[in-house]
């Protein structure tokens, strides 16, 4: 009887035993707990300097002037912070269409795609036009402070006179072509006998040559026969020279010399006009 009660039990004290055995090996291993990561706040700015900038640029508009429901536009931008220029703006996109610097004008300007639909928050800067101003800014900071970081970026852009000390060379503008004028072939005859055709843009005939002075010159009283030194430059008169005639008194007569002092050198030169004589009347 003994015996049996002891079998018995062993046999029960195996069933547990391979139980238990079999509890451990196939029941799964408890997860561990997931710790939630913490999600950051949408005020906190992001670590990039871009999205830095983007953040304290939206900030500053919220608190100025409000938050738009369309969006942010250049015009907002530059009304709160004086120091943005119009070529800050230069390639930046817009949710639709993007910006551009005309530098002729010193403007920004807006250009909408033809064929897309167009919507009120188009004009927005987008994501991405964010970044290229900020490019656009840091150049022209780090070009005049080298050193300089976004957030010295940020307190001069709120200061005009940052914008005057930074801004760009304008580009001249290029002058117009003048216009093609296409004008008559008649001409008009001068004094001197030469001709002159229509000029533009009126039309009108060109200048004549200047006449020569008619001026009638009187050589100085000398001495008779006194001789006078003159130097070999060439400006023709025209000399009346006096002659003697037997029975009654005759006119002058005009004779072409090298320049006034010749002329006057003569003795028989009562006076004298700029310019050669002509040719009927020099002998």
């Amino acid at each position: 009887m003994k015996n049996k009660f002891e079998l018995f039990s062993g046999f029960i004290i195996l069933i547990f035993i391979g139980y238990v055995f079999m509890r451990v090996v196939t029941t799964p291993p408890v997860p561990e707990p997931v710790v939630p990561q913490p999600v950051p706040s949408p005020s906190e700015p992001a670590t990039a300097p871009s999205a830095a900038f983007k953040f304290e640029v939206e900030e500053a508009v919220r608190i100025e002037i409000g938050a738009p429901i369309e969006g942010y536009e250049p015009a907002m931008l530059m009304q709160v912070f004086p120091g943005l220029v119009a070529a800050d703006f230069n390639e930046v996109d817009a949710v639709i269409g993007n910006y551009f610097y005309d530098a002729s004008h010193d403007e920004v300007r807006y250009v909408a795609p033809m064929n897309e639909p167009m919507h009120s928050a188009g004009p927005s800067i987008s994501e991405a036009g964010f970044d290229q101003l900020f490019q656009n800014v840091t150049g022209r900071f780090l070009s005049y402070y080298p050193n300089g970081d976004v957030e010295t970026m940020m307190e001069w852009l709120k200061d005009a006179e940052y914008g005057v000390l930074t801004q760009p060379p304008l580009l001249e503008p290029e002058p117009a072509s003048p216009p093609v004028v296409a004008c008559t072939m008649d001409a008009k005859m001068c004094p001197d006998g030469s001709f002159v055709g229509r000029v533009g843009p009126n039309c009108e005939f060109a200048a004549c040559p200047e006449s020569v002075n008619d001026e009638v010159t009187y050589c100085p009283d000398r001495p008779k026969g006194e001789e006078i030194a003159c130097i070999d430059l060439y400006a023709p008169v025209c000399g009346q020279v006096q002659v003697e005639c037997i029975t009654t008194p005759c006119d002058p007569v005009s004779e072409t010399f090298s320049n006034s002092c010749y002329a006057c050198a003569n003795d028989r030169v009562v006076s004298y006009t700029e310019g050669a004589c002509d040719d009927a009347s020099d002998q």
